[in-house]
């Protein structure tokens, strides 16, 4: 999704927004559920969900010709099924 020379500043933005995800999230939580009470928050925090995924559907598909047709799952299976890290076997 991101060109190779962006990852970086990709990586320094997703960090940012988590961090403050992480800080403001739950004060605004807070502040949120006592203006409007605890249902409405909760029904404020569905819609910004709902926003977040349609938002995604402009998004376009991304056309790696080196997957090929492969789902994601089928290309993850071989990893999950027998894993090669001594710390993670079963």
């Amino acid at each position: 999704m991101v060109p190779h020379h962006l990852w970086d500043r990709a990586n320094a933005a997703d960090s940012t927004g988590f961090v403050l995800a992480a800080v403001i999230g739950a004060p605004l939580a807070a502040v949120v559920a006592g203006l409007v009470g605890r249902p409405a928050a909760l029904a404020a925090t569905a819609a910004v969900f709902v926003a977040a995924g349609l938002s995604l559907l402009r998004m376009p598909r991304c056309r790696d010709r080196a997957l090929g047709h492969r789902r994601a799952l089928s290309r993850a299976t071989p990893g999950r099924v027998s894993p090669t890290w001594p710390e993670i076997r079963p």
